[in-house]
């Protein structure tokens, strides 16, 4: 293959290279992020199991509520050192929201939950209520 068989595609490479130099590669943090928690949710014959993680989150910083078919967490993590210089940070607050429509109608009023090592555990027993419930963490 000749020089001017490749030539083209190297000048579509540098006008790719090109268009990467003005993206803006700075390091300082843009603003909060709302991230999608990853979940567990377990059917068993009496009550509905929720599984949330919640890294870096303390149990002050969640919300939790709840409806009859409906679990809504809400939470944010937060830093000390949010006013700080930082040198490096890829750990950013962020806030968590997650919104899970329940495949049965469960009791609210009987709802419990836990929260360690950064793991939400709901305990919803089934059978429904219709109105929204805040639900307190142990």
């Amino acid at each position: 293959m000749s020089w001017k068989e490749i030539s083209p595609l190297s000048n579509i490479r540098s006008k790719m290279d090109g268009l990467l130099d003005d993206v803006d590669t700075d390091d300082d943090y843009a603003g909060q992020i709302t991230a999608t928690p990853p979940i567990d949710l377990i059917e068993l014959p009496e009550e509905i199991v929720v599984l949330v993680d919640l890294p870096g989150v303390s149990k002050d910083d969640v919300k939790l509520e709840g409806s009859s078919d409906m679990v809504e967490i809400s939470a944010e993590r937060t830093s000390k050192y949010d006013n700080d210089e930082h040198l490096i940070r890829e750990r950013a607050p962020r806030e968590y929201y997650r919104s899970i429509k329940l495949p049965t109608t469960i009791d609210d009023a009987g709802a419990r939950a836990s929260f360690f090592n950064g793991v939400l555990e709901v305990h919803l027993p089934k059978i429904g209520i219709a109105d929204k419930k805040l639900i307190t963490i142990e």
